[in-house]
């Protein structure tokens, strides 16, 4: 009898960890997104898509240390809740512009923002992006939308 309580809780832990959304399930016209640190790198979850501890890299881990860095007491303890859309959206912060397609994910542009010190930075997203969008979006708009601490 044990032995199979053991299993079905079993079955129930493994059933709760596989994502129960495929790629492009979601149909917002706005996303939310937490952003924190992990193992010194900038990280997201969407356990929906499968998404665990994504890592960004390449120019937007340079984003989150920059608004961590203004908005924060603690960088090295902030999370980062951000909005995000490819279409413009009220409150709307960080505007960047698709560049070009590149090793698999895709280059961007800051083209404007209220951020200074992050204008005209380029940065490259993953593939995972297109788990929220069916291509790569010619824009992306942005908002942080709260910085808090771990």
């Amino acid at each position: 009898m044990l032995k199979e309580w053991t299993e079905q809780i079993r079955s129930i832990i493994t059933s709760n960890r596989e994502p129960k959304l495929g790629a492009r399930d979601y149909q917002n016209s706005i996303y939310t997104m937490r952003v924190y640190q992990h193992e010194s790198s900038w990280v997201f979850d969407h356990y929906g898509l499968g998404l665990i501890k994504e890592p960004f890299v390449a120019g937007a881990d340079e984003i989150f240390d920059e608004i961590a860095r203004l908005r924060s007491s603690q960088p090295d303890q902030a999370c980062i809740d951000i909005l995000f859309s490819d279409g413009q959206f009220p409150g709307w912060e960080i505007l960047a512009e698709h560049v070009a397609p590149s090793m698999g994910g895709d280059d961007y542009q800051i083209i404007a923002t209220e951020y200074d010190t992050l204008d005209t930075h380029e940065f490259w997203l993953c593939p995972a992006l297109l788990k929220y969008f069916a291509h790569a979006p010619s824009k992306i708009f942005m908002k942080v939308t709260n910085v808090s601490i771990k």
